[in-house]
């Protein structure tokens, strides 16, 4: 699976409440926090159970604080994602 970078960006239309997604940035391809599986850091792969839309989750606070919205995901045959920190 190739790496592809992404970014945390709103989904929602102006007025409508606000809908956090992940989006690759090439191919505008959408994947909502409970797609996400995995977490790879340095290696070291753990699982994660996240909720859509929620901005508070640790891996999601950190894409958001320390990568500047932009984090390295690759997706499986199943549209699960992995996170690369």
């Amino acid at each position: 699976m190739e790496q592809q970078l992404a970014r945390v960006v709103n989904k929602g239309l102006a007025g409508e409440s606000e809908h956090a997604v992940l989006q690759v940035i090439n191919t505008l391809e959408v994947f909502e926090f409970s797609e996400i599986k995995h977490v790879d850091e340095a290696g070291s792969v753990r699982d994660v159970n996240l909720s859509d839309n929620d901005l508070n989750q640790t891996e999601i606070s950190h894409i958001l604080n320390s990568l500047l919205h932009e984090v390295n995901i690759t997706v499986d045959e199943s549209k699960n994602v992995t996170l690369y920190f």
